[in-house]
């Protein structure tokens, strides 16, 4: 008997109703094979005017080989004329199972395919079409190959003439590959795909979802084996690959979703495992008609690794799948946003292996339409790697984001890369990680670009392997505003952090624009940390009133590119830790500041940032540009024997045309003013930036673990072409040489500051109660707000109150002494008659009471300073 004859009868089922009829249920259930026997087929198909079509087909199982799962055709089709709720065409196939085991002499068993197909029209109801199909598993294999997993095919069109919603929806499973056991054979494929038409056409609203998903490779087991089987291996999951596979049309909404996700990989026990199945999603639309949104996604899964566990108990393992999703739409009439998630495969528990990577793309481009925006969205996620002791690396992370827009809407692009982390190894590093945004907006709309790059953690608690490195780029061009940011974190690692680097750039015609780059470390040395930001006008590549750029770096050891001529545009430029090129060729020339620092000690050199400013063409009037750097310092990473003074070079000026009306520039050291200085002319900004070097005291007074910097640089100039630009050097240095104090005042409050006004001998001008004469002697910043008894303190524990000052030996000129009263009144009277000099040092100073402590009676010690 042959084996088509011994199969059941198929059963068959077709319908063609009247339009009377509401709603229909057909199932169909193939018959189950007996042993050796195919299951039946299960065919269930519907043609009518009803409101509801469901349509299922359920391929019988093989009752072993030859004989295979029972195929499964299911399809709707309704035309829906009536009122009501909406209507529904539904059609779902699953192909029958063969989960009986094989012998070595017959042929593995495949699971049953599955045809899925639903069709829809409505003429005044919304509509909802859907096809569902799921392939058959493969039969085990028992001293045999595993089989073949069931294919699977699907197709869903809907046509709503209303102007309702309308839903085409497709989810497909490909079958899974059947297991074995045999030491010469391997674990079953996983079926194949196959699509139709996936479309959908509305007046109103519309859904085209599609999603397909790569069935299991088999896995291979040999129980109680005594030796492993090298040329044997279980099979990998099935890759997925969509490319334009949907489509659509609506006047309202228009959501196209393309999915595709990879198989797992099947696992291995003395033989090879399988990999995780990669898995792509590309789609590229252009938006028919008038359409007021569209929004177009792709999202891809790469397929999870698996373990392969050998004879004396190591285990090995096979990649998670990459995913690749990328996403371009086009729309003239309306908003458009382009998504794209990729997530790289994951891998089990202490496999061994390498997390799959991701890599996403998204291009949306808007017309000249309203106050509708255009949006571009990538995210790529690499999977970590694995968490055993012989861990290997994680999944890398690729994402970019293009977006065009023209109209008055708001214009966004945005692009984030998270890589995948290392644990638990010597010597798998983090995975990179690395953000691209371009954004442009020829419209009156405002413009946004935001990159995050986000490097894997590398091996921890210890281990050898660095952190990943991060690189985020942001760049945008507008004639409304704009804000361009670019944040880059270098991976975490116990012993060798990744690098972080980000780079922001900013163009627009008018409006606000700021363009911020942050580079971040989490945490060790090496590894550095780099920020570039810049900004400048379209016509004429020079700044405008409200440009803003700053740029904001981790301490590391990173280059400072400093511009080799005066550029026509604000600069911000912060690398913190530069190396010792980009030292040398910044203090060449300037031998005041050369001698201040100790160039033999990176750990040193802080910041090293190039600031500036011109005046566009076309200028009648003042213009400002204004240049911000944010320097965060992490002390703890200073031996405390290297935390000295922080320092502030001023070096390179470079005047253009006939220079800036004034120069401004202020520091905050933890948001209070340090610093600042108002310079008019050309003259006064070049002499304040030829070699000169202003020391603000100890680096760690009143900061505990990361100190704050914000340094600003405000160039205003008058007529096309005026600007100035210059060289900033911050530092941890030794104290500075001995200083006057005409010297020091200068310093502090600019050229020509005189004893008058805030910069007078008795001043007060941050209002702590200190004058600035005494702030000289006692080595502290005039324009910083003390806390009470700094630079002395009383003692009250014995017989007399004694008060111990220490002083700056590098000031000259200025004597301190302590007086004495019983008498706090305005009319007290002070005196230092009777009081005992203890020690009297270049460095301290203490004196003691003549007056006995007495409970009942008050007695007041102060410190004072005066001109010799």
């Amino acid at each position: 008997m042959d084996s088509f004859r011994a199969r059941p009868v198929a059963a068959l089922i077709l319908a063609t109703l009247c339009p009377a009829a509401f709603a229909e249920a057909l199932t169909q259930q193939g018959a189950n094979g007996a042993p050796g026997m195919s299951g039946g087929d299960a065919v269930a198909t519907s043609t009518n005017f009803d409101q509801t079509n469901q349509i299922t087909a359920l391929g019988g199982r093989s009752g072993g080989p030859p004989g295979n799962g029972g195929n499964a055709t299911a399809f709707s089709n309704i035309n829906f004329l009536g009122l009501g709720q909406p209507a529904t065409s539904y059609a779902r196939a699953v192909g029958g199972d063969c989960l009986v085991t094989t012998t070595p002499t017959s042929t593995p068993a495949a699971g049953g395919n599955a045809s899925a197909t639903a069709q829809g029209t409505s003429a005044n109801t919304g509509l909802v079409v859907q096809a569902i199909g799921v392939g058959g598993t493969g039969s085990t294999g028992s001293n045999a190959v595993g089989g073949p997993g069931g294919n699977v095919s699907g197709s869903a069109t809907g046509v709503a003439q209303s102007a309702s919603s309308l839903q085409v929806l497709v989810d497909l499973t490909t079958g899974a590959g059947g297991d074995s056991d045999h030491s010469v054979t391997n674990g079953g494929q996983p079926g194949g795909f196959t699509l139709g038409p996936v479309s959908g056409v509305s007046a109103g609203s519309a859904l085209v979802d599609l999603t397909v998903t790569g069935g299991r490779g088999g896995s291979f087991s040999f129980g109680g084996g005594s030796m492993d089987y090298p040329g044997v291996s279980a099979a990998a999951g099935r890759s997925i690959s969509l490319t334009n596979a949907i489509s659509g049309e609506a006047r309202d909404i228009l959501t196209l979703r393309q999915t595709a996700k990879g198989g797992a990989g099947g696992s291995g026990q003395l033989a090879s495992a399988g990999a995780g199945g990669a898995a792509s999603s590309v789609l590229d639309r252009t938006a028919q008609g008038t359409t007021n949104i569209f929004e177009v996604e792709t999202r891809a899964t790469g397929g999870q690794g698996a373990l392969a566990a050998a004879l004396n108990g190591t285990f090995s393992g096979t990649p998670g799948g990459a995913a690749t999703a990328s996403t371009t739409a086009r729309n003239d009439t309306g908003r458009t946003i382009a998504t794209a998630t990729a997530t790289g495969g994951s891998l089990p528990s202490a496999s061994p292996s390498q997390g799959g990577a991701a890599l996403a793309s998204a291009t949306a481009t808007g017309g000249t339409f309203g106050t509708d925006g255009t949006s571009a969205n990538a995210q790529a996620n690499g999977a970590n790697g694995s968490t055993g002791l012989q861990s290997q690396g994680a999944g890398s992370a690729q994402a970019d984001a293009t977006v065009t827009g023209s109209g008055a809407g708001p214009t966004a692009a945005v692009a984030q890369a998270i890589a995948g982390n290392a644990t638990n190894s010597s010597v798998a590093p983090g995975a990179p990680a690395t953000a691209t945004a371009t954004g442009t907006q020829t419209g009156s709309g405002s413009l946004s670009v935001y990159t995050l790059a986000r490097a894997g953690l590398g091996p921890k608690p210890t281990g050898s392997a660095a952190g990943g490195d991060a690189i985020a780029s942001s760049t945008g061009t507008a004639v409304g505003a704009a804000t361009i940011q670019a944040v880059a974190e270098g991976g975490l690692s116990a012993e060798l952090t990744g690098s972080g680097q980000a780079d922001a750039t900013g163009t627009a015609a008018s409006g606000t624009l700021t363009a911020d780059a942050r580079a971040q470390r989490a945490q060790g040395i090496p590894g550095l940390a780099s920020a570039f930001s810049l900004v400048r006008s379209i016509a004429t590549g020079v700044p405008r009133q409200g440009a803003r750029a700053s740029a904001s770096a981790e301490i590391g050891s990173a280059d400072a590119i400093l511009p080799a001529s005066p550029l026509p545009q604000v600069l911000a430029r912060s690398n913190e830790g530069p190396a010792q090129g980009a030292v040398a060729a910044a203090f060449a020339g300037n031998a005041t500041t050369s001698m201040r620092f100790n160039t033999a000690n990176p750990s040193q050199l802080l910041l090293l940032a190039a600031a500036g400013a011109q005046a566009p063409t076309g200028t009648s009037s003042a213009t400002t540009g204004n240049v911000q750097f944010l320097c965060t310092i992490n002390q703890n990473l200073f031996a405390p024997a290297d935390r000295q003074n922080l320092q502030v070079a001023f070096l390179n000026p470079v005047v253009t045309g006939a220079g800036p009306d004034s120069v401004r520039i202020t520091i905050y050291r933890e948001g209070l003013l340090i610093h600042d200085v108002t310079l008019t002319g050309a003259n006064a900004a070049r002499a304040y930036f030829t070699d000169h070097v202003v020391d603000f005291g100890s680096l760690t007074f009143g900061v505990s673990g990361t100190l704050e910097l914000v340094l600003n640089v405000e160039v205003t100039s008058h007529a096309a072409g005026d600007g100035f630009f210059g060289t900033l050097f911050v530092g941890n240095a030794a104290p500075a040489a001995l200083l006057t104090v005409d010297q020091w005042r200068e310093a502090y409050f600019g050229t020509g500051a005189g004893n008058s006004g805030p910069s007078a001998d008795d001043a007060n001008p941050s209002g702590d109660g200190l004058s600035n004469l005494l702030k000289y002697a006692l080595g502290l910043n005039p324009l910083l707000a003390y806390p009470a008894g700094t630079g002395c303190s009383v003692d009250a524990s014995g017989r007399y109150l004694r008060l111990t000052a220490t002083r700056d030996p590098n000031t000259a000129g200025v004597a301190l002494s302590v007086e004495g009263t019983s008498d706090p009144s305005p009319a007290g009277t002070w005196s230092s008659s009777g009081l005992v000099i203890e020690q009297n040092t270049a460095t301290t100073l203490i004196v003691r009471d003549s007056v006995p402590i007495d409970p009942g009676a008050k007695r007041l010690l102060r410190l004072r300073a005066t001109r010799l």
